[in-house]
């Protein structure tokens, strides 16, 4: 693993949907197992040597959302000694950070390859290279009206890394990378109200390599029509997580599965999830219910008037007395 001595800040991440996102039907098939392997700043492949990585640019914030930004940051070189490696952290001003990350992973049995670069700020994806489009995706359209960002000097990044990998094959004898299982969770984008449009997510996080499968199912029945994607991005911890969403209507009675397939997983996995909705109550069980209110209302009402009537006589009687016992003084005076 190739890295640069900054370090990501501290990140919490909140569950609203990244934007733009990939159709589930673009999305790459899950590759065979790849041949080399990878940790945090060390190369397994070669006991105790670590990698040395130059970091990127330097670039101040001004110069962020200025032309050119983005091929300054794409030009320089970092050394790859393991199947990932994170080329570079350019440190900004006023606490923010600019990162550019690359991976790039080859699988031999069938014969496959798979690579990005992604640029983010503080954890948030600015725009990404993937090496099957081979052109800049940016998260939202207005960052391309804002900063240029060259694609192919990122492909030779990749490019890069290829040459690096081919030798890593070589030296490790196409040892398999080591797999860390992603932890799934799912959850609405709303609180949830049936018969309300909502949009449940599949999070996946901690897993490496970035080689994993999404899929929706309803009611045990795979369900496509409106599913996005994110890409993988990369963690500070060198893993990385996804997100995938299925746009629903909560309906009482309907479940759904999110299935997560990855090479860490000895099977797919299925994260299980259904609306939780008060139960529903019978026209009579209502009618009973307001029935009791109304007499609890009505026997309220009786009793208070009592107990006021009741005090009124009270006060009545006490007068009345008080008052003969002053009489009865007097005379005997």
């Amino acid at each position: 693993m190739a890295t640069s001595t900054q370090r990501f800040p501290p990140h919490t991440h909140t569950p609203n949907p990244p934007t733009p996102r990939r159709s589930a039907a673009a999305r790459p098939a899950p590759l065979p197992p790849v041949t080399a392997a990878s940790a945090a700043g060390t190369s397994p492949i070669c006991p105790g040597h670590r990698a040395e990585g130059r970091p990127r640019s330097r670039l101040p914030l001004r110069k962020r959302l200025l032309p050119g930004w983005g091929k300054a940051m794409a030009g320089g070189r970092g050394a790859a000694l393991a199947l990932l490696a994170l080329l570079g952290v350019g440190v900004a001003q006023a606490g923010k950070l600019l990162s550019q990350a690359a991976f790039y992973q080859r699988a031999v049995s069938p014969p496959s390859e798979a690579g990005q670069v992604a640029v983010g700020l503080d954890a948030d994806e600015i725009l990404h290279v993937d090496l099957g489009a081979r052109r800049a995706v940016w998260r939202l359209p207005a960052f391309a009206t804002l900063a240029a960002f060259e694609a192919r000097e990122a492909l030779r990044d990749l490019a890069g890394l290829r040459k690096a990998m081919e030798m890593l094959m070589a030296a490790s004898n196409r040892t398999s990378a080591r797999n860390v299982p992603p932890e799934v969770r799912v959850f609405p984008e709303d609180p949830v109200e049936l018969g309300e449009p909502n949009v449940l997510i599949c999070f996946a996080d901690e897993f490496s390599p970035p080689a994993l499968n999404v899929t929706w199912l309803k009611n045990g029945r795979e369900v496509a029509d409106g599913v996005t994607e994110t890409i993988s991005y990369p963690r500070q911890d060198h893993t990385f997580r996804k997100f995938s969403y299925l746009p629903f209507v909560p309906t009482r009675g309907d479940s759904y599965d999110c299935r997560v397939e990855h090479w860490g997983l000895p099977k797919a996995l299925l994260k299980h999830w259904e609306p939780q909705v008060p139960p529903a109550t019978s026209e009579s069980a209502e009618t009973l219910v307001c029935a009791l209110g109304l007499a609890v209302g009505i026997a309220g009402t009786v009793v208070g008037i009592v107990l006021i009537i009741s005090a009124e006589l009270m006060v009545t009687t006490t007068t009345t007395t008080s008052s003969r016992r002053a009489r009865g003084f007097r005379q005997r005076q």
